[in-house]
């Protein structure tokens, strides 16, 4: 078993320096007279990447043994953007996020100009101001970094994230949403309406990758199987 230190860039680099330091560990091996069932290598981008996976099912072909690829940010209906900006595959893969995280809220206030929210008082309003209540913040793994720089989706549209992320809530602006009432379907990750949010664009604002983003997610957080 092996783990590349970086998959996503195998095609792009040559002699193939990883793959050909796993091809001499192995014939090592077998030299010793020891005779593994699997190889155990590569990931989702090895998976994806049509050269590299061949490369690695005809090393494990010449060493009379069975091939075993863990896929990682697949799982999620994510792929590697260095994937998706070039990298060769066999045929376009069809992938789609498949976890939506979504919590509803649980009230409502409006604000005065002037008026603020949040620790710090970080968000000062510059008009009437409605605001709307989310029960998720840093404890379930929704970032204090997207403090008054993230949204999310209400009824269909953006609503900035207003003043900090606190540990168990968020503030959320919906002036500009009408109709927003208490027990409104709100989204943190997924799509509602022509809007979506994406572990990659939630990444970008924290200046970090999705593995972090959906790892993060905390235990406390339900999950729900909809199949």
């Amino acid at each position: 078993m092996t783990h590349f230190s970086a998959p996503e860039v195998m095609s792009s680099i040559q002699p193939k320096p990883q793959l050909a330091g796993l091809e001499s560990a192995l014939q090592l091996i077998v030299d010793c007279g020891l005779r593994p069932h699997w190889l155990h290598a590569g990931n989702s981008s090895s998976i994806v990447a049509g050269p590299d996976r061949e490369i690695l099912l005809a090393m494990a072909a010449q060493m009379g043994v069975r091939l075993m690829l863990r896929p990682g940010l697949a799982l999620y209906g994510y792929l590697d953007r260095l994937i998706l900006d070039g990298l060769s595959w066999d045929s376009e893969p069809d992938f789609a996020p498949v976890l939506t995280w979504k919590t509803q809220v649980t009230s409502l206030r409006t604000l005065e100009i002037g008026e603020t929210v949040g620790y710090g008082r970080t968000f000062i309003a510059e008009r009437e101001t409605r605001l709307a209540l989310l029960p998720v913040g840093y404890a379930d793994g929704y970032n204090r970094l997207l403090s008054n720089r993230g949204h999310v989706l209400v009824r269909g549209h953006q609503a900035p994230i207003a003043g900090r992320v606190s540990m168990d809530q968020t503030v959320v602006d919906v002036t500009e949403i009408p109709g927003v009432g208490i027990g409104d379907e709100v989204v943190l990750l997924g799509s509602q309406g022509e809007h979506s949010i994406d572990a990659w664009d939630m990444a970008d604002l924290l200046e970090t990758i999705p593995w972090e983003v959906l790892c993060a997610i905390s235990s406390r957080v339900p999950r729900v199987i909809v199949d």
